[in-house]
């Protein structure tokens, strides 16, 4: 059986978002995976991002953003 998948849900003003995988694990934020940069990026809008891996699996990523309820129509965003 596997252990992949993931899924979102608010959460008051945030919102939740959980990855895992049936891999190796020992995923680390500072070897060289992307996930340092994920953190960051997560962290400049006032995000959280947890990485639990375990040598020998499995990965977990859980994101953290806050909600924010769109203000203006999508195309007005986008400059037109």
């Amino acid at each position: 059986p596997s252990d992949r998948g993931g899924g979102g849900r608010r959460a008051g003003d945030r919102l939740l978002i959980l990855v895992s995988d049936d891999g190796r694990g020992g995923a680390r934020l500072d070897g060289g995976s992307g996930m340092a940069g994920l953190a960051g990026r997560l962290g400049s809008v006032d995000g959280l991002f947890v990485l639990d891996s375990p040598v020998g699996g499995p990965t977990r990523v859980t994101a953290e953003l806050p909600w924010r309820a769109r203000t203006e129509p999508a195309a007005a965003s986008r400059g037109r």
